[in-house]
């Protein structure tokens, strides 16, 4: 079921969640993208990984735009887990997604045991009016 971030009942909240949009447009997401605990952080400046930020960038349209994407246990209930893909613009949250579900490329080994949560960091690129695929540029698990 789809529900605004503004809405989400409380028994919504305990079940497994995906979470799309970013700062500016989900608050459940904007309280989770703030947890000074995780690896990344996403504020309304820029991503900030160790001592690198990211910034989106726009020049009448938008030319760059980052997301993150995380994958954690849902922090309203820990037995249940919780996927967000969050960008400063919809290509970005678009972008994210679009990574996971459609790459050969690097996503965390979640089968192997040892890794149970992860952050990654998109680069997400406009020509024109076309977005292109999404270039991984971070990923932190723990």
């Amino acid at each position: 079921m789809v529900f605004p971030s503004s809405d989400v009942p409380d028994n919504r909240l305990r079940s497994p969640l995906i979470l799309l949009g970013g700062y500016y447009s989900n608050l459940l997401s904007e309280s989770l993208l703030t947890d000074k605990t995780l690896p990344i952080q996403m504020s309304r400046e820029g991503i900030r990984v160790d001592d690198k930020e990211y910034k989106p960038s726009v020049n009448g349209r938008i030319v760059t735009d980052y997301a993150v994407t995380l994958w954690r246990s849902n922090p309203y209930n820990p037995e249940q887990r919780l996927l967000l893909s969050a960008g400063y613009h919809s290509c970005g949250t678009v972008g994210g997604i679009e990574y996971l579900t459609h790459s050969s490329g690097t996503v965390p080994d979640l089968s192997s045991g040892g890794v149970e949560n992860f952050m990654m960091v998109f680069c997400v690129r406009t020509v024109g009016s076309n977005r292109e695929f999404p270039k991984l540029l971070e990923v932190k698990t723990w």
